[in-house]
């Protein structure tokens, strides 16, 4: 099934005003955790279109999507310029690294790679903030990488990376890649952040 907005209220006249904030959601019991973390948040709403991406094919994960949604935009709250629920129908993969025998199209990172192809069709304004559903930011988080990302033109994007996957004990894991050298199609060199690595970065992504 091809996907569809749910919900739309984005308007003609101020659709590419402000900025949109991307969530994309596929995972269930992370969603009152990650929406709990995300009320939290200090953000411009009234200056913010909000765009969630339902990356699965689950009609009962929708109807949770929907309720913390319907939570999140409750009528004391602070309203976004505009609000998305955009539903992929995409069938999960099993796959998330894929391998010589496995055709991409069969893989998970194929899901993300068309979920992505979708989102940038569909984001209207100069710049967004994207959250995964798996991530519960600081209530300062927007704010913090939001004035890196405009106090130097030189800047195209600001990332911040969560550098532990694990309950209790902590365990830290690489810091994203942060540097490629490629020769033609093949990888040359790549460069990790340590873990232990605190503060800003500058990197070089081009």
């Amino acid at each position: 099934m091809k996907g569809k907005y749910i919900i739309n209220t984005m308007s003609k006249k101020d659709y590419k005003e402000g900025i949109t904030l991307v969530l994309t959601c596929s995972k269930m019991t992370l969603l009152p955790f990650f929406f709990e973390g995300l009320k939290k948040m200090d953000l411009p709403r009234e200056n913010m279109h909000l765009l969630i991406y339902d990356n699965t094919n689950d009609p009962y994960f929708l109807g949770k999507l929907r309720d913390e949604i319907d939570d999140l935009l409750c009528p004391k709250c602070k309203q976004f310029k505009s609000v998305r629920l955009y539903k992929s129908y995409v069938r999960p993969r099993a796959s998330i690294t894929g391998s010589g025998n496995e055709k991409f199209s069969a893989s998970k990172i194929s899901n993300i790679w068309r979920m992505w192809k979708k989102i940038h069709d569909i984001i209207y304004t100069d710049t967004f903030f994207q959250l995964e559903d798996d991530t519960i930011c600081p209530p300062d988080a927007f704010k913090r990488l939001y004035k890196l990302l405009m106090d130097d033109s030189k800047v195209g994007f600001v990332t911040a990376i969560e550098t532990g996957r694990n309950a209790l004990p902590y365990i830290p894991v690489r810091v994203g890649v942060h540097k490629i050298i490629m020769k033609k199609d093949r990888l040359i060199k790549r460069e990790s952040f340590s873990p232990n690595t605190t503060g800003i970065q500058k990197i070089d992504s081009a």
